[in-house]
């Protein structure tokens, strides 16, 4: 089921993670499709909804577009805040290549305008580093949910220095985890 839509010369859905075109890749980026495919997996995966792909084509730059405000300010209403506004790549992460770190998430975003500038601060910022790696692809948008969280990590199943598939590497900071990525 879709919040509602943004209408223009195509319509742009705002996608929750159960819908089925929440992961497709192509449509919600790597993370967005990714968070979707462990949601259907039954792993409790915090709520979120997904801008597609096409709304760096929509929103250039400047003030949000009236069409997307009541939507987000929607979505954040039926999510609850505060969020993590994150950056959904089509080519941050696949199955020979990652980059985490690279894209952009905005933590502790409280209300509907502040997750409308973390948005942009996303669509700027990653498209200014896939420029600075040479990657082409485009950015979907992931409004989460945010877990308060007292300790965050990551575990790397396989070495990411060496590639080595026997180690486990687990990294862990107090906070949020913004300090891990």
């Amino acid at each position: 089921m879709t919040d509602t839509e943004i209408r223009a010369d195509r319509a742009i859905e705002i996608l929750t993670l159960d819908d089925d075109a929440a992961t497709d890749p192509a449509v919600a980026g790597s993370k967005g499709a990714g968070l979707a495919a462990l949601r259907r997996g039954g792993l409790d995966v915090p709520d979120a909804v997904v801008v597609p792909i096409g709304i760096s084509e929509r929103w250039s730059g400047g003030a949000a577009p009236a069409e997307l405000r009541d939507p987000i300010a929607a979505a954040c209403a039926r999510l609850g805040g505060p969020f993590a506004v994150r950056s959904s790549a089509t080519w941050e992460d696949g199955s020979s290549q990652a980059h985490a770190g690279i894209t952009t998430t905005v933590l502790d975003v409280n209300d509907g305008e502040d997750v409308l500038g973390a948005i942009r601060r996303c669509l700027d910022e990653t498209a200014a580093a896939a420029a600075r790696i040479g990657l082409l692809g485009e950015t979907a948008i992931v409004i989460q949910r945010l877990v308060p969280a007292e300790w965050a990590g990551v575990a790397f199943t396989a070495d990411p220095l060496t590639g080595d598939g026997e180690v486990v590497r687990i990294a862990a900071s107090a906070g949020l985890g913004e300090a891990l990525v």
